[in-house]
């Protein structure tokens, strides 16, 4: 229990809670980039932090600054993931059914959740390196179902970026990948490139 004081698990260190984990101010409970939290109770609030690195020519290349986000919080604002300074930004999430799949968050919030979705991959830049951090309660299942669509008319349709919606690394091999098409490629977490699987 946390309790008047705080806890923050640094990058590189893992947490793990054998019996009941009870935090309810998410600012006393830090994981920062790097860490791994595993517990298994409901209703503990954490402030998970992100780094934003600095890209090499903002806005110039659409190669470099690009990073790949998803939350371990079930009920994280978007809003809040916003920096709130004069330097500028990008946030795009990806819909294959959508003529322009990539929507970005500038200009088209109202096409946009009000909270990072569980399981949803999002495509973030910054101008400026920026620590920004994801709050709320964390998510604490040990599975997680992705719900993905088919629609055979349109090929583009059938593309999904799925991002890790836990406190801890997903296991690739333990992902059931039924009915997958021509395979997948995940994002290899040293340099930020592609590993392309075949089914």
């Amino acid at each position: 229990t946390i309790n008047g004081g705080s806890l923050t698990v640094d990058n590189g260190a893992v947490l793990t809670v054998n019996e009941t984990f009870k935090n309810t101010d998410a600012a006393a409970f830090i994981i920062n980039e790097g860490a791994q939290v595993f517990q298994n109770n409901n209703n503990v609030e954490a402030t998970f932090n992100k780094n934003i690195r600095t890209p090499k020519s903002w806005g110039t290349s659409k190669y470099d600054g690009w990073q790949f986000i998803a939350s371990p919080i079930v009920n994280a604002n978007i809003i809040d993931f916003i920096p709130m300074t004069d330097t500028d930004y990008d946030l795009f999430k990806y819909d294959g059914t959508k003529e322009l799949q990539w929507i970005n968050y500038k200009g088209h919030f109202n096409e946009f959740e009000k909270t990072f979705q569980l399981g949803t991959a999002y495509l973030a830049s910054y101008e400026a390196e920026t620590s920004t951090s994801f709050s709320g309660l964390l998510n604490n299942a040990s599975s997680f179902d992705f719900d993905v669509t088919y629609y055979g008319e349109d090929s583009w349709a059938n593309f999904h970026l799925l991002g890790n919606p836990f406190p801890f690394n997903m296991d690739w091999n333990k992902v059931t990948l039924e009915n997958v098409y021509d395979g997948y490629a995940i994002v290899n977490p040293s340099d930020g490139s592609y590993m392309t699987y075949t089914k």
